[in-house]
């Protein structure tokens, strides 16, 4: 990545071949004219303090010299068993933006997966849940459409209840991008509640071909597909 005064002339430069966990300074005179041009950036989402040391990252501050960040993650083990982590430690190919991921939540009864649902964190909204096809009434409300939001939409909340119906709930993280997640939510509004086995039919058609995850009948299926999904770096 380079800032430049023209299109020959770079004023400021950040190397690909870069520490990949960020603990590398960009070069503030990559032109060698003596004339530095200090900035902040550092990896998409984040800002560099010199009063710390780490870099701001929306939601929680990362170190770079760890690879890590300095508080845990606000969604818990949804983006997997390193609460601190970045990235699921594959900055090489994924982003965090906002410290935050959509999660593709299956649930599993007698080893096979019977159920898809969709949750994504959305900073400074409430939080949204597509469920489905789903039981799952909070309060005894069942949400129009299968859409859940703010406190209705708790991933702790939908865990809990599941587990207490006896499945097994397994969590895979998908690296969505914002505006990915608005599309998602967009597109969940659009497929509704259909009743029946199209809980992950529904959840697959919603996230629309993101990251290469096809639309599927089968919760067990689009589990797989999310988690090797390819998301494109952005």
């Amino acid at each position: 990545m380079a800032i430049a005064r023209s299109p020959d002339v770079p004023a400021w430069a950040r190397s690909r071949k870069s520490e990949v966990f960020g603990n590398q300074i960009p070069s503030a005179d990559p032109d060698g004219d003596g004339v530095a041009v200090e900035l902040a950036l550092r990896f998409p989402g984040q800002q560099a303090t010199d009063a710390s040391g780490l870099f701001y990252n929306y939601q929680r501050e990362y170190d770079p010299a760890v690879g890590r960040y300095s508080q845990s993650d606000p969604i818990g083990l949804n983006a997997g068993v390193s609460t601190y982590g970045y990235v699921i430690s594959n900055p090489t190919r994924f982003i965090d933006p906002l410290g935050l991921t959509t999660t593709l939540i299956t649930t599993y009864n007698f080893g096979i997966a019977n159920h898809s649902a969709i949750h994504v964190s959305r900073p400074g909204k409430p939080d949204f849940l597509y469920d489905p096809s789903g039981t799952y009434a909070p309060g005894g409300r069942r949400g129009t459409g299968g859409l859940f939001e703010g406190r209705d939409a708790s991933l702790a909340s939908y865990k809990k209840y599941q587990v207490g119906t006896g499945s097994r709930v397994v969590f895979t993280v998908i690296p969505l991008t914002p505006e990915q997640e608005l599309t998602l939510i967009a597109n969940a509004e659009e497929w509704g509640d259909a009743r029946g086995f199209w809980c992950a039919s529904h959840v697959s058609g919603a996230l629309g071909g993101m990251c290469g995850i096809k639309q599927t009948l089968f919760p067990g299926v689009l589990q797989k597909s999310a988690k090797a999904a390819e998301c494109p770096v952005k």
